[in-house]
């Protein structure tokens, strides 16, 4: 959110990942880690933010599943 305020003015595009809140930190699924993707997502859409990029740099599921779980966060909860 720090960074989202400070560069309110440059973020068109926002590149999102969440994590795990064990002491892995493991790449996760968007909603389902410890990342308060809420709130940048909250921020984003009252602040300009025309594009969300999903990444998923590993996953302990298939990457279609993967890709499945992020989608349905984000078309149920807030885009």
């Amino acid at each position: 959110m720090e960074w989202l305020k400070r560069y309110h003015d440059r973020t068109p595009l926002v590149h999102l990942k969440d994590m795990t809140t064990d002491g892995e930190r493991f790449f996760a699924e968007l909603g389902a880690g410890g990342v308060d993707i809420d709130s940048v997502l909250d921020y984003g859409v009252h602040h300009d933010v025309n594009w969300w990029i999903v990444e998923q740099d590993e996953s302990r599921i298939s990457p279609f599943d993967s890709v499945r779980m992020s989608l349905e966060y984000l078309r149920h909860n807030k885009i």
